[in-house]
């Protein structure tokens, strides 16, 4: 088995799409047998899943990755362990122990809004620049 983890320095990167170099270990049994560290190419999604699907990579772990990267590996037989955050070597380590590689470094967060921006919570349906709508409700001609 071939696992790919996107990298930011000793970490897993934030986010599959904009890493810029990626841990490629070959494991069998649980065991380490390969470690290789390799440059992505920048650009569209479907050549990191064409460099990967070369390589023969059949697991990918990494923090947040988006929907049209995932559907792409998952399209060609990747499985995606999606929200890993932490020590490149902790989350391996969890992945291979045969536990879930984002229990304890999980990068996900639920969150319900955003504090103050647009209309979520701190413009309460006003526009920007007042209470006044354009166009306005009423006529002119009535006023």
């Amino acid at each position: 088995m071939k696992i790919a983890i996107p990298l930011f320095g000793s970490v897993v990167s934030p986010r599959f799409d904009f890493a810029r170099e990626m841990l490629i270990v070959t494991c069998r049994d649980g065991e380490v047998l390969e470690r290789e560290k390799i440059s992505l190419p920048s650009g569209p999604p479907l050549w990191r899943v064409a460099l990967l699907r070369d390589i023969g990579v059949t697991v990918v772990i990494c923090g947040g990755i988006s929907a049209f990267s995932g559907r792409l590996l998952a399209s060609h037989g990747v499985q995606v362990i999606p929200f890993a955050a932490g020590p490149v070597e902790e989350v391996l380590e969890e992945f291979l122990a045969g536990g879930p590689a984002r229990a304890r470094h999980s990068a996900h967060r639920w969150h319900r809004g955003s504090r103050g921006r647009g209309r979520s919570r701190g413009m309460r349906g006003r526009t920007p620049l007042g209470r006044h709508r354009w166009p306005p409700t009423r006529r002119l001609a009535d006023r």
